[in-house]
């Protein structure tokens, strides 16, 4: 019978359903009083307010969403919101979270509690905002000032079966032929002022200590290929004492052992709390071993000296030295050395005589790798010196010079890219 509008038609009268959901229209005509009955608002008032919130355009309202009134309960867990529909300059998240697609952080740095972490193409930087290290795919920097101990980086890797483990495994590849840059699996540098320095620490160990089998290898170094390859290189210089290498221990070498000069360094046996013995080893151009004692000639002037059992196998070439003691007398070498075995003869009895015998050594080994005594250097290290001091030239003589140099190529000496 009747037709009403009520509101503008696109927004409700204030507050219309907000104090009670129940309501009635009353109409008048003219002066006539109320028709009667009244009728209740239901499908069209519901109906144009359903329509609202299905859209929920809030768009003309300045302040958007009310903080706090969108709860869990309202969105279904699978409801496919756009991520152009969540912004915001920040977001607290709790519990453990999944991301996924291929969304991304957009910014100059992501910050975790007091530290940085910024990611590019270029590189990883953690500890420091804003700032990429383009000589370094992994760089992390961080300051501290405490007096407990710190660590760069922390690998914890277990394996309860019998499988390989490697704690850092690193593959640095170069194709590029000739004289290019260092090639460095791993570049260490440790500065402070403390007792020691490490460049490199490390310890191995069995798990259990009664384990008997099996070896331990502190630091196990292998290079092949080049001129020169180098299991493990050595060099010190600009303090007080210089060990290229320093083993508090048995050493043992399978090959040929090359030096300088050698000695051996003890305890004084007369003052060993304040003083060091040094001798100097005993040279010669060839293999030879030295073997030497003290015998007594008989009542005709005959002594035998018997020599190890294995004297025979592993010498040849054999000299000997005989110096009487205590008396004038003459003596010889009456019978070389046949079954490891040789006589002295002296001229008069009871005479005691110093022997020396030397030979060369003849086992496989020895014979398969004989001593040059004379060789040239290689072209590379023509004009160069082992030690350049000795003949008061500077060290960029040295043959090792291009191994000890502090270049440009030693880390830390990288400038950073502003990104």
């Amino acid at each position: 019978m009747f037709t009403f509008q009520i509101g503008t038609g696109t927004t409700l009268p204030e507050n219309l359903f907000s104090t009670d959901t129940t309501r009635y229209l009353g109409i008048t005509v003219g002066v006539d009083a109320e028709i009667s009955p009244r009728t209740r608002i239901t499908s069209v008032g519901y109906a144009y307010h359903a329509k609202t919130a299905n859209t929920a355009d809030y768009a003309t309202q300045a302040a958007g969403v009310v903080n706090g009134s969108i709860y869990d309960i309202d969105i279904n867990a699978s409801a496919n919101i756009d991520s152009s529909k969540i912004r915001g300059t920040a977001a607290t998240l709790s519990g453990n979270q999944e991301f996924t697609g291929s969304d991304f952080f957009s910014g100059s740095y992501v910050r975790f509690g007091d530290s940085t972490m910024l990611l590019s193409d270029l590189g990883l930087t953690i500890g420091r905002s804003g700032v990429i290290y383009s000589n370094y795919l992994i760089y992390a920097a961080r300051d501290y000032s405490t007096s407990s101990s710190k660590a760069g980086e922390k690998l914890t890797i277990n394996n309860a079966s019998n499988g390989s483990l490697t704690g850092i495994d690193c593959d640095v590849t170069s194709t590029t032929a000739g004289s290019g840059g260092v090639i460095s699996g791993v570049s260490t540098t440790a500065t402070g002022d403390g007792i020691n320095r490490y460049g490199v620490n490390a310890t191995a160990e069995a798990q259990n200590a009664a384990i008997i089998t099996g070896i331990s290898y502190g630091v196990c170094g292998h290079a092949y290929d080049g001129a020169t390859a180098y299991g493990i290189y050595g060099y010190a210089g600009s303090a007080t004492t210089n060990y290229a290498g320093y083993f508090a221990g048995d050493v043992h070498v399978t090959g040929t052992l090359s030096k300088g000069g050698g000695s051996f360094k003890i305890d004084h046996p007369l003052d060993p709390e304040n003083k060091y013995l040094q001798h100097s080893f005993v040279e010669s151009p060839d293999m030879m071993n030295v073997y030497n004692g003290n015998i007594v000639t008989d009542a005709g002037g005959y002594a035998t000296v018997t020599l190890p059992d294995y004297f025979g196998a592993l010498n040849k070439d054999f000299r000997y030295q005989l110096t009487v003691i205590g008396s004038f007398a003459q003596a010889i070498i009456a019978e070389e050395i046949t079954g490891n075995k040789f006589t002295i003869q002296t001229d008069k009895p009871h005479i005691k005589v110093s022997w020396q015998v030397t030979g060369i050594r003849q086992d496989k080994w020895a014979e398969a790798n004989r001593i040059k005594v004379e060789v040239d250097k290689r072209p590379e290290d023509r004009g160069k010196y082992l030690h350049p001091e000795a003949y008061n030239l500077p060290v960029e003589r040295s043959i090792d010079y291009e191994n000890i140099k502090n270049d440009n190529q030693r880390p830390g000496n990288s400038q950073p890219v502003i990104e």
